[in-house]
């Protein structure tokens, strides 16, 4: 058994003080002269015998009650199935508060954030000051942010009013790791961690990370005290866009995609329109069954080139900032291609095969490796290696960078070199394919493209049924390349053997061809497939120049430096206030991304660039601890984890509902008074009739 307040426990000396008092108190006998022995016969024998008996029965009842009432003061309870609140003179408190997006969501004109603090302060009165506060940020940066002495509740208010609402989102098992990791360090063995939070699932994390938590806290006697906030919530978010297609272009139909979440205990008809600017494109209405999502799709058509921004919008609610998802679409009049190859002539049949169509106007210029460290690469959309079997370190270490700020690069066989050469460079280097020897097709014999992926956006209604017409391309060189799990094939010889390979990147888009556009490996630039699908090509890999990322708050973000440029740009939030990014080498960079919206790159008083900021999809999926969920946690640690909830009916309260002997006690007490005052009262009534001898 332990205590809540075991300072009262220094008041059990008073449990004596009714024997004290009855030894003081005992009644002193006169001697009286008498002529006669009649008197004496009215004293009873049995009636001396009861008022002996009940003395001693008061005398225990009022010992019991003084350490009854000590004992409701400390507030015992069984320490072997729960660890309490209580933080004891001298203790670490590690206060974890869950201040994410989620947490902004209003029931009846208060946040869950404020719900949660107001919990902190009543459980604040378990604390015997002075405490060491360790205040632990579980959003943007996961650490502890202070450590301050609490001699009060006033110095505690003070703590909780740095805590502010954001648009991130909590990592709670980080946050935890924080505190642990702490504790463990210095060797605290009455170190304990408090956490507020809404429970949102993806908040918690992966369950390997829990376990292991779990028991180093159970391996430490760490207690651990959660306060879930929870309630009703009225509430619909909208989750993650995706756009279907990967190439974008004038006058071609754009397709987006997004996820509606209910968070309600019932269904729910939600409204979500699409909007241009501030222009409505599109409306939907869309029935939602509790606590489950449903898919939107909207299709538009561009009708003009450059920065598209809009945003699609339901309804407001309990929760206003998930009611919004913005983007930005750059639907290019002219992508900027660099050609580079050996010789000079090796660009030839690529730049007219760029040139051949109008639908879409591509720039090109074509260098040879001599000449590409004179080249900006980020002026370009993308780039087109072709028969390169080196490169310099420098220009291995810009394009490298290139690809890491999401450039795009297509890369046909080398005919001019050794498999050895070719994998020393763009496998180890870049992360392509391994080439392992070239088979040659001799006296007529060749291959034709085989398999593809259809639902690819290179090849997404290319051919009518999705068949490649029989014949159209003939393969006399055929590199054997070998794939690992980060490339993936697009298309293959019909052979079997990888023709089309895409490399998986973190960033960038890179794509290998496994042939030469030269006449002495392959009829591909002769055919009228080689224009359509190289455009095809081309486009993909520059789509995330064409198509900026959709950020999520909380993200660092990067701005390329341009050459000759020397003046520094501002970045302008969706609200108008303007920063200036912080320089970091060929690169500017800022992380003030809090506000969701469309953010603006101003350089030289021109808006440049723009690029939209979402709450993280982990934040609207609505998905929330429940009361089993919370019993298991229980279960599994019932010495050192306790719930401390907001709700006492039909939820898990601990300490107050289960554990605690407090109202055990008062009951007790109270039946113990009722029966001193009985008994009292009879002793003096009997005793009051007897002669005092």
């Amino acid at each position: 058994m332990s205590f809540l307040n075991p300072g009262f426990l220094w008041l059990l000396p008073l449990v004596g003080l009714p024997l004290l008092i009855h030894l003081l108190g005992r009644r002193r006998f006169q001697v009286v002269e008498f002529s006669t022995l009649r008197f004496l016969k009215s004293l009873q024998t049995d009636v001396l015998r009861r008022l002996k008996i009940r003395q001693i029965i008061l005398l225990i009842i009022r010992t019991l009650l003084i350490l009854g009432l000590i004992l409701i003061f400390a507030r015992p309870y069984r320490s072997g199935f729960t660890p309490g609140i209580f933080v004891g003179k001298g203790s670490n408190l590690y206060l974890i508060v869950d201040n994410s997006a989620s947490m902004s969501l209003s029931r009846q004109g208060q946040t869950r954030l404020e719900t949660g603090l107001e919990l902190i302060s009543s459980g604040a009165r378990t604390i015997d000051y002075p405490v060491n506060l360790n205040l632990i940020s579980p959003t943007r940066p996961v650490t502890i942010i202070s450590r301050s002495l609490l001699t009060s509740p006033i110095d505690l208010q003070r703590e909780l009013a740095r805590i502010t609402a954001t648009n991130y989102d909590a990592k709670i098992l980080p946050a935890l790791q924080v505190a642990v990791d702490d504790i463990i360090k210095n060797n605290d063995p009455n170190g304990i961690i408090w956490l507020v939070s809404d429970f949102q699932r993806s908040h918690w994390g992966d369950e390997p990370l829990s376990q292991k938590l779990l028991e180093e806290t159970r391996a430490h006697k760490i207690r651990l005290v959660l306060f879930p906030v929870s309630g009703e919530t009225y509430n619909t978010a909208i989750g993650g866009l995706n756009f279907v297609e990967e190439i974008h272009a004038q006058g071609k139909s754009v397709t987006l995609q997004i996820n509606l979440f209910n968070w309600r205990a019932r269904a729910a008809e939600n409204p979500v329109a699409l909007l241009i600017g501030n222009e409505r494109v599109g409306q939907a209405l869309v029935e939602i069954p509790p606590a489950k999502n449903a898919p939107v799709t909207f299709e538009f058509i561009p009708l003009t080139t450059g920065i598209l921004s809009g945003h699609l919008q339901t309804d407001d609610d309990d929760l206003a900032t998930d009611n919004r998802r913005f983007f930005v679409l750059n639907i290019p009049a002219v992508l900027k291609i660099l050609v580079v190859g050996g010789p000079a002539t090796d660009g030839n049949f690529i730049l007219k095969a760029l040139q051949a169509s109008p639908e879409q106007t591509v720039t090109t210029r074509y260098v040879t490796t001599e000449y590409l460290g004179n080249e900006s690469l980020t002026d370009y959309d993308g780039l087109i290696f072709s028969n390169v079997a080196s490169l310099s370190v420098v220009n291995q270490n810009a394009l490298n960078d290139y690809l890491g700020n999401g450039g795009g690069l297509l890369l046909f066989a080398c005919q001019s070199c050794t498999p050895d050469d070719f994998n020393a460079l763009w496998a180890d280097r870049f992360g392509f394919p391994r080439w392992h020897g070239t088979r040659r097709a001799d006296n007529g014999d060749y291959l034709g493209p085989g398999k593809f992926d259809s639902g690819h956006p290179v090849f997404r209604e290319l051919w009518p049924n999705d068949i490649v017409p029989a014949g159209s391309v003939h393969f006399f060189n055929i590199p054997g390349l070998v794939c690992g799990t980060k490339q993936s094939v697009l298309m293959s010889f019909d052979d079997g053997t990888p023709l089309i390979v895409e490399a998986q990147r973190e960033a960038g888009r890179t794509v290998m061809m496994a042939t030469v556009p030269e006449g002495e490996w392959t009829d591909l630039p002769f055919s009228g497939f080689f224009p359509v699908l190289l455009r095809r090509l081309v486009m993909y890999i520059a789509g995330n120049a064409v198509q900026p990322f959709d950020y999520a708050t909380g993200d660092s973000l990067k701005i390329a430096k341009i050459p000759g440029d020397n003046a520094i740009p501002q970045v302008q939030t969706p609200s108008g206030r303007r920063f200036t990014p912080h320089p970091d080498n060929d690169k500017y960079i800022f992380n003030e991304t809090g506000e969701t919206g469309i953010y603006t790159v101003v350089r030289n008083g021109i808006r440049a660039e723009h690029f939209a900021v979402n709450l993280p999809v982990s934040e609207t999926a609505g998905e929330f601890f429940t009361e089993n969920d919370y019993k298991a946690l229980l279960t599994a640690n019932p010495a050192n984890v306790a719930v401390i909830s907001n709700i006492s009916n039909g939820e898990i309260n601990q300490l107050t509902l289960n554990r605690e002997f407090s109202t055990a006690l008062l009951i007790i007490v109270l039946l113990l008074a009722a029966a001193e005052t009985y008994l009292g009262r009879l002793n003096r009534t009997e005793s009051g009739d007897q002669p005092n001898v």
